[in-house]
């Protein structure tokens, strides 16, 4: 099952303000309202707004015992999907639009510290607590119908001592970006839960899936300084996602290709690392067309942690196509007998001419004046789009 938008539902660690229903009902404020945009939630009697796809705001038709309770299947099993959380990521998974989440999530995981249904661990670099599944909390999701484990053997035990796992820096960014995706309303799939639903499969495993409408996103998390053939590597996964030749994760067939990286990121001797320009060159290196790619770039907050996420989105170039159209721009455009225009580019021969109905078309000749026929009549949407296409073209005949 994967985290989708709207399926948190709070009252537990409520501050102050909300926390007045018990006395006054007249003064409560729906906590889903900063969420969803509806302002009329000023009482309990007039909270009906719809948050979509049927459901409506449950704030106001739960007492305190069903509130508690929803809060800990939520909150739980949001833990045993990422494997571990800190309160911090928690707040924003359970309640996404309220300010006031971290410490929401705070005060909740205190009551399952209490409880025993968490085990809490204290992160190196003062980047705070790690959150896993105890056994009794496993237990209470069990009885709930939701198959869980506890998290007690996550991390290193040294001499008796307790480390989190190596990839926990990693880990974290991951979880920071899914959980500002889940915000803006992605489904989210972690990778915890995708590497327990094929435990032995040996394919790559993205370090999440979000999905949206018909967009599916692969993550990837950029932190240390990767080798020649290890950025090769990935600059190859990430062409043949964007190319649609990766088959489906827990049904989802991912499409297109998110890298994260910090923005000032530096390596083991300080240098500045410039993840979003050696990704980009290895692409553009491999690519034989040009590849659509997300980028998300994290400012860091403190030693470790994420303060904000901003995305964007980028079409590489690849190198082969670009050198090829460069070199038929350079080598001119004239017109034949037939009044196309022709160009031609190591022993190759484009045409771009415009057909009875007025569209753009294109076609290649290789020598000696061997057509390909598949190419050579292909509609384009103006002239530098014909043109683009055939260097294209070209550029995956010449590799053959």
């Amino acid at each position: 099952m994967t985290l989708q938008p709207d399926m948190h539902v709070g009252r537990e660690g409520l501050g102050d303000k909300e926390l007045r229903m018990r006395d006054d009902p007249a003064q409560a404020t729906c906590p889903t309202s900063e969420r969803t945009g509806h302002r009329d939630c000023s009482s309990a009697a007039s909270c009906r707004n719809s948050l979509g796809n049927g459901q409506f705001c449950l704030y106001t038709f739960m007492n305190p015992h069903e509130l508690k309770r929803k809060n800990d299947l939520n909150g739980l099993q949001a833990i045993h999907r990422f494997g571990w959380l800190r309160p911090t990521e928690l707040g924003r998974l359970m309640w996404p639009g309220t300010s006031s989440n971290k410490k929401m999530a705070e005060r909740l995981a205190r009551g399952w510290i209490e409880r025993k249904l968490v085990i809490a661990r204290v992160l190196p670099d003062a980047a705070g607590r790690m959150l896993v599944l105890a056994t009794a909390g496993a237990r209470l999701l069990a009885d709930a119908g939701i198959e869980a484990s506890s998290g007690k053997d996550i991390g290193r035990f040294p001499d008796g001592g307790w480390l989190p796992p190596t990839s926990w820096k990693h880990d974290l960014k991951a979880n920071s970006v899914l959980c500002e995706l889940y915000r803006r309303g992605y489904t989210i799939i972690p990778e915890a839960e995708l590497r327990r639903h094929e435990p032995s499969s040996g394919r790559k495993i993205p370090d999440g899936l979000a999905i949206k409408d018909k967009q599916a996103i692969w993550l990837e998390v950029e932190q240390a300084r990767k080798t020649g053939p290890a950025m090769a590597k990935l600059a190859n996964a990430i062409i043949q996602i964007a190319c649609g030749n990766v088959s489906p994760r827990m049904d989802v067939k991912p499409t297109q290709v998110m890298i994260a990286y910090d923005i000032d990121a530096r390596d083991e001797r300080g240098y500045l690392l410039d993840h979003q320009t050696r990704v980009r060159q290895a692409v553009a290196k491999q690519a034989q067309q040009d590849i659509p790619i997300h980028w998300a770039a994290c400012t860091r907050h403190g030693a470790v942690g994420v303060g904000a996420v901003e995305f964007s989105e980028e079409i590489i170039r690849a190198d082969g196509v670009g050198r090829v159209l460069d070199q038929l721009n350079h080598s001119g455009w004239r017109k034949n007998a037939r009044s196309e225009l022709e160009a031609s580019y190591d022993g190759y021969t484009v045409f771009v001419w415009t057909d009875e109905f007025g569209n753009r078309a294109f076609g290649v000749e290789s020598l000696p004046r061997r057509i390909h026929r598949e190419d050579y009549y292909q509609e384009a949407a103006d002239e530098a789009d014909a043109k683009y296409q055939a260097a294209v073209r070209v550029a995956e005949m010449m590799r053959g």
